[in-house]
């Protein structure tokens, strides 16, 4: 099977599900109140501090956006259904070249999320501001670095639920090892961070925390470009390690085991 044949399979499979279309349409909903409701909330708790618009920006789509989720779990269960249930054996009898196979389930999914991630940055951006009463307007690359940052952070999600998707191959483990890890891990290393004997870079290393800087960056001068201070940079690299750590694990796990669980 051609990889061309299985990026199509793989479109068709996914665009026609009916349980897809109500989790995308679900993942751009909440996603959207989410950001407008926590801003409308902070607004009553904090009023006359509206802070800029790219603050604001910052604030409501690092905290109410849910699509990184969407997208991590999009690539654990595609990947992870097919390995438990057997079809991807069926599927590789052809051609036993797996990271083909791996492939068109990111590219896929990356084709199903990076749309969300624009028609959600195109509603909220320019409401955000509005909401909290900003001070100032946002700048004219400011919808451009929300999506650009927004798509690095969702591929990297991708990577990271793909990667985990394999390795628990549909196990009942899979949604909440996908959504806890990243908390929990920011967690541990915090607490680890706080002994006196533990190195200082320790406490940032938060992969939860880079992520949330990553879908929406302060800077919007250059795209991606983070403003420095409080490690930030730092961060958004140990979560870009993190995703990428866990997809080659995947991958490795993949080209190892048998496909048959």
């Amino acid at each position: 099977m051609s990889f061309g044949t299985m990026v199509r399979y793989e479109f068709l499979r996914v665009v026609l599900s009916p349980l897809h279309r109500a989790a995308a349409l679900t993942a751009v909903v909440v996603s959207v109140l989410g950001c407008l409701s926590y801003l409308v909330l902070l607004r009553q708790l904090t009023p006359g501090d509206g802070g800029t618009a790219v603050e604001a920006v910052q604030l409501a789509l690092g905290k109410g956006s849910v699509l990184h989720l969407y997208a991590a779990l999009h690539g654990a269960l595609a990947v992870g259904a097919e390995l438990g249930s057997g079809r991807a054996a069926q599927l590789l009898v052809a051609d036993g070249r797996r990271g083909r196979w791996l492939a068109a389930k990111a590219l896929v999914a990356a084709a199903c999320v990076l749309p969300l991630q624009v028609v959600t940055a195109a509603v909220c951006v320019p409401l955000i501001p509005v909401l909290a009463g900003a001070e100032t307007a946002g700048p004219p690359g400011l919808v451009l670095t929300v999506v650009l940052g927004g798509a690095a952070n969702a591929l990297l999600w991708i990577a990271y639920g793909t990667g985990l998707g394999v390795l628990l191959r549909g196990s009942p483990w899979t949604v909440p090892a996908v959504l806890a890890l990243p908390f929990v891990l920011g967690q541990l290393f915090r607490a680890l961070g706080a002994s006196t004997r533990a190195p200082e870079w320790l406490s940032s290393v938060d992969p939860f925390r880079g992520a949330e800087l990553l879908r929406a960056p302060l800077a919007v001068d250059a795209p991606l470009v983070l403003a420095p201070g409080d490690g930030a940079d730092a961060t958004v690299v140990y979560f870009t390690v993190f995703a990428l750590g866990a997809a080659m694990m995947g991958a490795r796990s993949f080209r190892i085991r048998d496909v048959n669980p």
